[in-house]
């Protein structure tokens, strides 16, 4: 599978430092921000803060809302105060920490940009870097956390969530020797952490490693045992092992703890033909749509589970929906077409 790096474009070998050509050149903020940046003064863009007495006022009351986690209104404020005085650090800073609350990530990436152009202190480095990550862009996000790591005062730095951020971006890549590296590293800093506990479960899947993935699903859920992720790949190494039952079951507990987990529903969804579990992946699709309503893919997945228990008319009651969703999905148009021509019984 290829990834993200190609040959042509690869920065780093198959070791977890850059590659020479990268490793040797004295690294800046500047040389890998050439394209989004010139040159910035930061000097001149840390600006003192405002003197006027209405926005420090305004500032004060950002302040009290933020205190009283009203996140939301703090944060108009700030973007107000922002239009006026762009580079202020104390405004910029806030408004970072309410849009992380409020789960604005494009709005959060152009913060901490901003940010890292006016100060590039190695914390600023691995808050873009996160932030990156968040936002998709996993191969910049990589750039900046070697920059991190390459910078001084690395005590100062959560090395666990860096290195287990790194392997998640290898693993999504399939580079599993690298994905390797970096959580291992991670384990030695946090060896009670179900989510990095959870990923390593995942490589050894990868690398048919039944038995030690058991082992650590295991440790995760001791530690974390509502982490819902835990419980479906702890159904997946039952499934290995030949336990449907339990399987099953560990899917159920993930869905209890979490009704909208799309990798539980896609792992029934593969089971339940073979396993005939119409009546429950049916009841667990149908409260996944209460709360997304709009997915295109589940809706006709429901569909599909109504037609094959012979529901046609809920069949053709959810392929509306779907089709509403998007008019030329062609699974829904054949199905739809599939079951008009055959004439609905009452029991239907």
């Amino acid at each position: 599978m290829q990834g993200i790096f190609s040959k042509q474009e690869s920065f780093y070998t198959n070791e977890l430092n850059p590659s020479p050509r990268f490793r040797h050149q004295k690294v800046t903020s500047n040389s890998l921000l050439e394209k989004k940046i010139t040159v910035f003064d930061q000097e001149n863009l840390k600006d003192n803060f405002p003197k006027e007495p209405k926005i420090k006022q305004t500032f004060s009351i950002a302040c009290w809302l933020l205190k009283h986690q009203e996140y939301s209104s703090s944060y108009k404020l700030l973007r107000q105060l922002l239009n006026k005085s762009p580079y202020c650090l104390e405004f910029i800073k806030k408004a970072i920490f309410c849009a992380e609350k409020l789960n604005r990530n494009e709005e959060l990436l152009q913060l901490n940009e901003t940010l890292f152009k006016i100060d590039d202190h190695p914390l600023h480095i691995e808050n873009l870097a996160h932030t990156l990550y968040k936002n998709g862009q996993e191969k910049e996000a990589l750039k900046y956390f070697y920059i991190a790591l390459q910078s001084l005062g690395q005590e100062k730095l959560n090395l666990f969530n860096i290195y287990k951020t790194m392997g998640n971006i290898y693993l999504k890549v399939q580079n599993i020797d690298l994905a390797q590296d970096c959580y291992h590293k991670a384990f030695r800093l946090n060896s009670f952490d179900s989510v990095l506990l959870t990923n390593l479960a995942t490589l050894d899947i990868q690398l048919n490693q039944w038995k030690a993935a058991q082992e650590k699903l295991c440790q995760a859920i001791l530690f974390t045992s509502d982490y819902d992720p835990a419980w479906v790949g702890l159904a997946l190494v039952h499934r290995h092992y030949g336990d449907k039952e339990l399987s099953w079951a560990n899917l159920e507990k993930s869905i209890d703890l979490n009704p909208t987990q799309e990798t539980a529903l896609e792992l029934a969804l593969s089971w339940v033909v073979n396993d005939q579990k119409y009546n429950l992946v049916i009841s667990w699709l149908k409260a996944y749509l209460a709360q997304n309503f709009m997915d295109e893919k589940m809706s006709l997945a429901l569909a599909q589970l109504f037609f094959l228990k012979g529901l046609n008319r809920q069949s053709l009651l959810e392929l509306e929906r779907t089709l509403t969703l998007n008019p030329q999905n062609r699974s829904a148009l054949t199905l739809f077409s599939m079951i008009r021509e055959k004439p609905l019984s009452i029991s239907n």
